[in-house]
């Protein structure tokens, strides 16, 4: 009997429905929707991109991606700029745990930075065929697509790698509803729509150690100035495989750094950049261009809104979109990153797009706002120390509330105060570059940046001259005087303290006393004791007449330092416990910290080492809670001296070795003093 002859059926649906639906599946013999399942059951696709060869570090992205699908997430975006390794990091997590995505590993590539963007219909059409969905039997509306796709997914473990996606519509269709699929997102955009699924991953730039290793291990000869290569991608794998490869064109020959402009970043990533930038609305644009203008590392909210010169809630506006295009990157309340291949990419456009004198009205309003914060920190550290410039009669004394916020402020800050100094100067700006380095002094005292310090008082000096501002002078004679004084260069430090006091005598006659202080100071600590007593006598007789409580108090504090040193110490101590009581009634915590380890010394000297142990103790105690190394370093020398007093020879060598490490954590020269007390106790134990 003959077989029966096959059917042929084509089947048109048309009409409207109601009620439940099959979009995908069989019923009988009939397959809808996905097309006939393959033989064997369905495919298993092993799409991955290879991984980088030579894929350096990444480890804290790395940790952050495995944390994220400990934790359930079934969506993780990885969001930067062009060119700063996304696609790479992906492939290579992606890789790493391919193996616990039994049924699949699906790679679509989106398109966005080439111009050409997939459409919705199109990435998920491609992912229902990677899981074997027949293509003439897709459904036609997105809704049904992503239904099938979690349909296919449903029970199984895949993995998507959705690279290089321009907005959410491209992902929002991909996003897994079985708990046991993943799906990892490349974009240069934070896609802020998918933050109700989306766990997200910032990738910036290599830091430099790990530049420098990446473009080693991309070279196979030896190249001089590696790192200084390395500096010239900041941080963009992109960068460094371009450089890497014109490097490797003539391997015996390193060209010249100014040569080697053709592979900055600039050349090898700036279509990437250009085209995020492009795509921002007109005030995001301006303020993204006017960041070029910024020197610092970062930028607050207030200071964007000086740039801009815009409110802050529209300034807020503009750092939200910048930010989505990966341009810019929230590190804490109010405070973004700009990376420093994008702000030399800004600084590059903004000849071109920036007028010259808006480019010179940004600037003058973003120093002038650092100008009068600086002043309203320095009033909230010290606020009775005699000050030179006029902003102080601007700045809000109240804006910190406490010193707490104030000094943290300048730990932030100061790297870019100081910044703006240099700019100031360069650019002609003599007045507010004197004036915000006479705002720095309290920063000075307390943190120490001697590099820093003794360059910025070098250019106020040079500023206060060029504009003939006389106190402005006088005030940075005193500043550098302070800083030679700090750095045990006791001779300049008389030079310059001389040099204050005959400019004071005509124009600012407040200034007499500190210049003598400063002179006394440094006849002090050079071991001329006798010639500093008279000079610390007129210089407390000054202050009487012309200074406030606190300046008495100071000059008391400090003769009496001298006196103690000449073995006076009865008469040190009737100096410096007025001067300790002032203090801690005025709640001046580092000067009364300053007092209490002046004492020690005086009280070891008049038989009071308890009474010296509990004042040491207590400088330490404010030391840590302010965070002062330099004060740190001081109580722990001050403790040594106690417990020398004592006898007890171990806790002696312990308290000195902790002063070294304080000390060196600065860079101080008190170093080497303690050095010498340490050598000699070494010395001491062995005879």
């Amino acid at each position: 009997m003959d077989e029966p002859a096959p059917v042929h059926s084509s089947n048109a649906i048309g009409g409207h429905t109601s009620g439940p639906v099959v979009q995908a599946g069989t019923v009988g013999h009939l397959t809808l929707g996905a097309g006939p399942p393959a033989p064997g059951g369905p495919p298993v696709p092993h799409e991955l991109p290879p991984p980088a060869a030579r894929f350096t570090n990444r480890s804290a992205e790395l940790g952050q991606l495995r944390r994220s699908r400990s934790e359930g997430m079934r969506v993780v975006v990885l969001s930067g700029i062009g060119g700063v390794g996304k696609t790479a990091l992906a492939a290579e997590f992606a890789h790493r745990v391919a193996a616990e995505y039994p049924d699949g590993q699906i790679h679509l590539s989106l398109g966005a930075g080439r111009g050409t963007p997939v459409a919705p219909m199109d990435v998920v059409g491609a992912a229902l065929r990677s899981l074997g969905a027949a293509p003439q039997h897709l459904p036609h509306t997105i809704e049904e697509r992503a239904a099938l796709l979690r349909t296919l997914t449903h029970g199984r473990r895949v993995l998507f790698l959705a690279d290089d996606a321009g907005d959410e519509t491209q992902v929002r269709p991909l996003i897994p509803a079985a708990p046991g699929c993943l799906l990892l997102v490349t974009a240069r955009t934070r896609l802020p729509g998918l933050i109700a699924h989306a766990e997200h991953t910032d990738v910036d730039p290599l830091p430099d150690a790990e530049a420098t290793e990446l473009l080693g291990r991309l070279i196979h000869h030896t190249v001089d100035h590696l790192p200084a290569f390395a500096a010239a991608a900041s941080g963009m794998p992109l960068a460094l495989c371009a450089i890497a490869a014109t490097l490797s064109l003539d391997p015996g020959h390193t060209p010249n750094l100014p040569h080697t402009a053709p592979l900055s970043p600039e050349d090898s990533v700036n279509n990437a950049i250009n085209t995020a930038v492009d795509a921002l609305p007109g005030p995001a644009r301006r303020l993204y261009v006017l960041c070029g203008l910024h020197p610092g590392p970062h930028l607050t909210l207030p200071a964007a809104a000086a740039l801009a010169g815009t409110e802050e809630d529209q300034t807020r506006q503009a750092l939200h979109m910048t930010t989505a295009m990966s341009l810019t990157r929230p590190t804490g309340p109010g405070v973004w990153v700009l990376h420093d291949v994008v702000r030399a990419h800004a600084r590059a456009r903004i000849e071109e797009e920036i007028p010259e004198a808006e480019r010179d009205g940004a600037l003058d309003r973003l120093i002038d706002h650092y100008l009068v914060t600086a002043a309203a920190a320095d009033i909230a550290l010290n606020p009775e120390r005699l000050r030179y410039a006029s902003v102080f009669d601007r700045a809000d004394p109240d804006l910190f509330g406490d010193s707490t916020a104030a000094l943290a402020w300048w730990d932030a800050e100061g790297d870019t105060v100081a910044a703006l100094v240099r700019l100031a100067h360069a650019t002609g700006r003599h007045t507010p570059a004197w004036e915000l380095a006479d705002a720095c002094k309290a920063w000075f005292v307390l943190r120490r940046p001697y590099r820093v310090w003794e360059e910025i008082t070098d250019l106020a000096l040079s500023a206060a001259r060029a504009t003939g501002h006389r106190p402005g002078e006088v005030g940075a004679l005193l500043s550098k005087a302070q800083h030679a004084m700090c750095s045990q260069a006791f001779g300049e430090a008389e030079v310059l303290a001389d040099q204050a006091r005959i400019i004071a005598e005509t124009d600012h006659p407040r200034s007499r006393s500190s210049a003598l202080e400063v002179k006394a100071r440094a006849l002090s600590a050079a071991g001329r004791l006798e010639e500093a007593l008279p000079v610390h006598q007129e210089a407390t007789r000054l202050a009487e007449q012309h200074e406030s409580r606190r300046g008495v108090a100071l000059k008391k504090r400090f003769h009496g330092e001298t006196l103690s040193r000449l073995g006076r110490h009865h008469e040190a101590l009737l100096l410096l416990d007025p001067a300790l009581e002032f203090f801690r009634q005025t709640a001046d915590s580092y000067q009364v910290a300053q007092t209490l380890l002046g004492r020690i010394p005086a009280l070891l000297g008049v038989g009071e080492v308890e009474t010296a142990a509990h004042e040491a103790a207590e400088a330490a105690q404010i030391a840590t809670l302010t965070e002062s190394a330099i004060q740190a370093g001081a109580a722990a020398e001050a403790l040594a001296s106690v417990e020398a007093a004592r006898g007890d020879h171990d806790a002696h060598r312990r308290h000195l070795k902790a002063a070294l490490e304080h000390y060196r954590t600065l860079g101080a020269p008190e170093a080497e003093r303690v050095q010498t007390r340490l050598r000699n106790l070494d010395q001491a134990s062995r005879d």
